[in-house]
């Protein structure tokens, strides 16, 4: 296949040729014509009498030696050198400029090549410096404030999507960080960045637990919205699926929860765990285990719930250290709220709400001194004798219902009750067995 230079001058000679071709046969015409007209007048003369009477004269029948047929005079010679020299001229100048029309010169061509790549970098600099403003706008948003978060206690730095998270190693569906070094005047502070997407489930959870090794949860934080209800609901567990009586906040009466990224803070406070979202105050939860023995504590953020579910959120950033108290004026309006709520609904003292247990499974008692008989079978059962720990057992009622509650010393006699007796299989009269379910009041506060 020929280049644009190798067409260009192709065509160039082409028509060079055929313009010289043209001016031959023009130049050869007017030759041939002058030569016809030439020999015709010679012929005229040749034909003509003699000017001499007697004959004797010069003989005329010759033409001049200036004049032969069928060659140009030098004149006509130079006017027809002068003509093809313009033709050369007019055709060569017609292929050059069909060449620099078709094909540019290498300067030309660098020329527009440097613009282009020139214009193709500043475009690439422009999509550079366009993705990095927009990766650190992402960072900003997505990062704790230095400010207030020191760089030596961040735990997580790295995006975790719960959607497709991996259980932290050992654990089971929960990413989970070490808390070490508790105390109330000392490391008391955990802040996470979080993002709960507009779409998907509407639902997560943060834990604070004890330390290794202990099932327990010291408090359960859950926003969630359903076709019913939009709330946070605050419980504890004891071990691995005894939960407490829960207490329900409305999600309108905290700050958004929901359909963006924020700052999720919790300080143990001597109040109890206080919960702040971007620096403002949410809620309190009263402690239900003592923690002022404890030196370590665990974060966890479940990746689905107890079904398996997978929630929908996504984990920036987690910190732990110190941190001055956020917000003292709001706590000194709020006597534990969730509690407080809970004993209005016993109509007696704050403490009853969190000792006293709820027992199903049991039997079916209509008659009221069969019902007074297990009552007093209860009792003993956590009074325990000479071989077996008392939980201090206050009062127990028993329902004609298969239920009964009963109300302990304190929470924490409460809560060992549980772990001991839970799932205990009774003897009945008939000699049929009741296993017992035991658990806190479902103290709905709203």
């Amino acid at each position: 296949m020929l280049s644009p230079e190798e067409i260009a001058l192709t065509t160039f000679y082409k028509e060079r040729k055929d313009a010289k071709s043209k001016q031959s046969a023009e130049s050869e015409k007017a030759m041939l014509k002058r030569a016809l007209q030439t020999k015709s007048m010679h012929i005229m003369v040749s034909t003509e009498p003699s000017s001499s009477s007697s004959g004797s004269g010069p003989r005329t029948d010759r033409p001049p030696s200036s004049v032969v047929p069928g060659r140009p005079t030098k004149e006509q010679m130079a006017k027809s050198a002068a003509r093809n020299a313009d033709a050369d001229k007019t055709a060569k100048s017609k292929a050059v400029a069909a060449t620099t029309t078709a094909v540019p010169d290498k300067g030309a061509r660098r020329r527009r090549d440097s613009s282009s790549s020139s214009s193709s970098d500043s475009s690439e600099d422009e999509a550079e410096v366009r993705r990095k403003k927009r990766m650190r706008r992402e960072q900003d948003q997505t990062s704790l404030d230095a400010a207030t978060y020191a760089a030596d206690g961040l735990l997580q730095t790295s995006t975790l999507d719960l959607t497709t998270a991996t259980a932290t190693a050992g654990k089971s569906g929960v990413l989970e960080w070490a808390l070490p070094a508790f105390s109330f005047d000392r490391n008391q502070t955990v802040a996470l960045k979080l993002t709960i997407p507009r779409t998907g489930r509407q639902n997560y959870a943060v834990n604070i637990a004890p330390e290794e090794g202990d099932e327990d949860l010291l408090v359960h934080f859950n926003p969630r919205i359903t076709d019913k209800y939009r709330e946070v609901i605050l419980n504890h567990r004891i071990g691995a699926d005894v939960w407490g009586g829960y207490v329900s906040k409305p999600l309108d009466d905290m700050p958004p929860l929901f359909d963006k990224t924020f700052e999720l803070c919790v300080q143990m406070r001597p109040e109890g765990f206080c919960f702040y979202v971007d620096g403002v105050f949410a809620t309190v939860f009263p402690y239900r285990q003592d923690l002022s023995k404890r030196t370590s504590l665990r974060l966890q953020v479940p990746i689905q719930d107890d079904r398996g579910s997978r929630y929908n959120a996504r984990v920036h950033a987690v910190w732990w250290g110190r941190r001055a108290n956020i917000d003292d004026a709001m706590l000194e309006d709020l006597a534990v709220e969730g509690v407080a709520a809970a004993a209005a609904a016993f109509g007696e003292d704050t403490s009853k709400a969190l000792r006293t247990i709820n027992i199903t499974g049991l039997p079916y008692l209509a008659d009221a001194n069969e019902r007074k008989d297990f009552e007093s079978y209860l009792f003993n059962l956590f009074d325990g004798d000479e071989e077996t720990d008392s939980f201090n057992p206050e009062s127990v009622k028993v329902s004609q219902r298969g239920g009964a509650q009963v109300v302990f010393e304190s929470q924490e006699m409460a809560v060992a009750a549980i772990k001991e007796h839970q799932g205990a299989e009774l003897q009945n009269e008939d000699g049929s067995t009741t296993v017992m379910k035991m658990g806190f009041q479902r103290l709905h506060v709203q």
